[in-house]
């Protein structure tokens, strides 16, 4: 899996626009997928996913064995925090000999995944009812109580992302403002080993178009001092999206990245996966966050 990209050989194809060109300045991406694989996702329920063909196996086997490391950023409201909560889960269960999601991992899967949230202005779930459940799971969850005048840091994100043997998962905050804590992890982050996720759902106002999607993501990679990163495509409205306004999504996105960037990853509800026919990876979504809604 090897081969490159620079954003500054792109052009878009739109008509011309008060804003600058999509990518005409900016780091290079490397790209990780230089085949695909047919996925014949089966089942709607997480376990039955993650036993079938087309699963978070998938996932996981096209990034997770050669990667411990993975990051999260985008604009708010992307999904990034149940993608990472997700991911979280089922390297856990992966690395124990599970693979299931729903299910909890054997004792001796305690502490196999850190999860960092890093969100300091408006975390979307509640870090502390979460941590029993996941801990169970085998996931390690990280939070910091958040204070409006004092946002607080939180710790113990060198020490994973330096252990060779964990895996270190980053849930950043949405837009520039989040991703300024991860620019201080920019140096740990370029390393082998790590993916870092740009997450685009193509139903939030700011990825209303390509210009959009650029003027969000320039702000959030300058802020993040991240030069390489790979595009997770995650089309919802929310806990209810359907498989209609899924592939509505996706289609869209795809008018829109297509010409300048590759769609590596996808993002879907665990009620229509089993639905999906794409030669991308697919991460399944169980939804582990309680909005209140």
């Amino acid at each position: 899996m090897s081969g490159s990209q620079c954003f500054s050989t792109w052009r878009p194809t739109a008509p011309a626009r008060t804003r600058r060109e999509p990518w005409s300045e900016g780091p290079c991406q490397a790209h990780l997928l230089d085949k695909t694989l047919v996925r014949e996702l089966q089942g709607t329920h997480a376990q039955a996913m993650l036993e079938s063909k087309g699963n978070m196996k998938d996932f996981i086997r096209e990034f997770g064995e050669s990667n411990k490391k993975f990051v999260f950023i985008g604009g708010a409201g992307t999904g990034k925090s149940e993608l990472a909560l997700n991911l979280a889960v089922g390297l856990a269960g992966s690395a124990a000999g599970t693979g299931t999601v729903s299910g909890e991992a054997p004792r001796d899967a305690a502490g196999l995944v850190d999860l960092f949230d890093l969100d300091q202005t408006k975390p979307l779930f509640r870090s502390r009812d979460l941590a029993a459940s996941l801990a169970s799971k085998g996931v390690n969850l990280h939070f910091q109580d958040q204070y409006l005048d004092s946002p607080q840091a939180v710790g113990g994100v060198e020490k994973s992302l330096a252990d060779p043997g964990r895996y270190t998962i980053l849930d950043a905050g949405g837009d520039k403002g989040g991703a300024r804590m991860i620019g201080r992890y920019a140096q740990l982050l370029e390393r082998d080993g790590c993916m870092v996720f740009y997450v685009i759902n193509p139903f939030r106002p700011w990825s209303e178009d390509i210009y959009d999607v650029d003027a969000t993501l320039s702000s959030v990679l300058a802020a993040s001092r991240l030069q390489k990163f790979h595009i997770l495509v995650n089309p919802n409205v929310g806990h209810e999206t359907d498989f209609d306004e899924w592939c509505e999504g996706l289609e869209k996105a795809r008018e829109m990245l297509e010409p300048f960037a590759k769609i590596e990853a996808l993002g879907a509800s665990e009620k229509f996966a089993g639905d999906v026919q794409e030669e991308i990876p697919l991460l399944a979504i169980h939804p582990f966050i309680d909005y209140g809604l």
